[in-house]
């Protein structure tokens, strides 16, 4: 089984990251995605999303490519949940 996962804001789904999904499902069988906590994209790009973390991630979940949608990390750089989830394949997009 190969895990592939992904990280971004995904702050409104659009033709740009279903490509992403698409292109990361093509490579594996399963997709995780790692959805940003609002805090750090607010450190991250100096302003918070428009759609705060629960409706990212609920916006995320209708994609039919992903697997599971998780939460990044509380601490920023820790990437813990690369540790929990052990993908086989990461994807920057």
């Amino acid at each position: 089984m190969t895990k592939v996962m992904v990280f971004g804001t995904f702050d409104g789904v659009h033709d740009g990251h279903r490509h992403l999904f698409n292109e990361a499902i093509n490579r594996g069988d399963e997709l995780y995605v790692v959805v940003a906590r609002d805090e750090h994209v607010l450190e991250l790009k100096g302003h918070l999303p428009n759609n705060m973390i629960a409706a990212r991630m609920e916006l995320v979940e209708c994609e039919s490519e992903v697997t599971e949608v998780i939460m990044g990390d509380e601490e920023l750089g820790s990437y813990n949940v690369i540790l929990e989830v052990e993908p086989s394949l990461i994807i920057f997009g």
